[in-house]
């Protein structure tokens, strides 16, 4: 599948202590904040997105606790060995549709500096699952 790049969708970046954060954008809707964690397994490197939880204050305890925002949303991407210029990519379904990203290394602040950037691109209509089965059952399959 051929993707045309164009502005970022978001971006990873690493910061002091090693946490990896950014921002994502799907269709309009903001996903900020995010975070990342690299991973291997089986000889394979991942990288798995997702909502930064929000602290909610607890007035019976005097304490934040973390709370899961919402809508949910977590992508794991796969280390691109056969292209050059894509360092990770996957998909993922948001808000039951299914979406391609992809991640490439910033052209300026670069590896070095550890920050990627994200391109989101939602699947047509004849690769969504959601709408072959609204098709399947108007046409009572």
């Amino acid at each position: 599948m051929a993707y045309e790049f164009g502005a970022t969708d978001g971006y990873l970046q690493r910061e002091a202590g090693g946490a990896y954060r950014g921002r994502l954008r799907i269709d309009g809707v903001d996903l900020s904040p995010i975070t990342g964690v690299y991973f291997k397994e089986k000889g394979n490197t991942y990288l798995w997105l997702q909502r930064s939880p929000m602290k909610e204050y607890d007035e019976l305890t005097q304490t934040f606790k973390d709370k899961t925002r919402e809508p949910q949303w977590e992508a794991y991407l796969k280390k691109n060995t056969s292209s050059p210029s894509i360092a990770y990519d996957g998909m993922f379904f948001f808000l039951r549709f299914q979406y391609r990203i992809v991640a490439m290394w910033d052209a300026v602040m670069g590896k070095e500096r550890g920050r990627l950037n994200f391109y989101v691109e939602r699947l047509s209509a004849k690769e969504q699952h959601i709408i072959q089965n609204i098709k399947n059952a108007q046409h009572g399959e």
